[in-house]
């Protein structure tokens, strides 16, 4: 299987591929708001489709404009 065929990546992959830090990675699959799946003690994979609903949910929203938009709804 060649890489680009995988439908998963690792936390170090997942964070490079999103901008952050391998630790904010880990911080949001233990925040639930990254769905991740556990192969052993220290390694966890992450299906590129929730990369990419993190991305789109979750990331670009910085500074004011999320804390204005979190405001408005409540």
């Amino acid at each position: 299987m060649e890489e680009d065929e995988r439908t998963w990546l690792t936390t170090r992959e997942a964070a490079a591929r999103l901008g952050i830090s391998q630790t904010s990675v880990l911080q949001a699959i233990r925040g639930g708001k990254l769905a991740a799946k556990t192969l052993g003690p220290r390694l966890k994979i992450i299906e590129i489709a929730a990369i990419e609903q993190y991305e789109r949910e979750h990331l670009g929203r910085k500074g004011w404009a999320k804390r204005r938009r979190s405001k408005a709804s409540t």
